[in-house]
C-alpha cells in the first residue's frame, strides 16, 4: 500500500529543506471524537429543535452530534465503503470513509 511519506514531492525532501518529518497517524474514534469537541461546542448557534431531538440543551446536542458522527464514520459495514483500489501487483484494497479521516 502506498504510503503517505511516499506521496511527498521528492523536491521538498532534498537535503537542506526539511529538518524533521514529523508521521500524524490517522485519528482512531476516540482522537476523532476529541478532534470534534474542539469545534463542536455549547457555544455555536443551534436551533431549539436540535435541542430537543437530543434531550437537552446545547452542551448535550453538541456532545450527541459528535457521538453519532463519529460512530457513522467509523462503521465498518457495506454502506460505509467509499471506494476499492486495486494496485498495480492485483492487490486490492477496500476503503471506508473512516480511512480519509485527518487529524490535521
Amino acid at each position: 500500500m502506498l504510503q503517505p511519506e511516499d506521496l511527498i514531492d521528492p523536491a521538498i525532501l532534498r537535503p537542506g529543506r526539511l529538518d524533521v518529518k514529523i508521521k500524524i497517524e490517522r485519528p482512531n474514534e476516540e482522537a476523532a471524537a476529541q478532534i470534534f469537541s474542539r469545534y463542536l461546542t455549547a457555544d455555536l448557534p443551534s436551533t431549539s429543535m436540535t435541542w430537543t431531538a437530543s434531550g437537552a440543551g446545547p452542551a448535550k446536542a453538541a456532545q450527541s452530534m459528535i457521538e453519532s458522527t463519529v460512530a457513522e464514520m467509523y462503521r465498518a459495514d457495506d454502506e460505509n465503503r467509499f471506494l476499492e483500489v486495486t494496485y498495480q501487483n492485483g492487490d486490492k484494497e477496500i476503503l471506508f470513509y473512516r480511512d480519509f479521516a485527518s487529524g490535521r
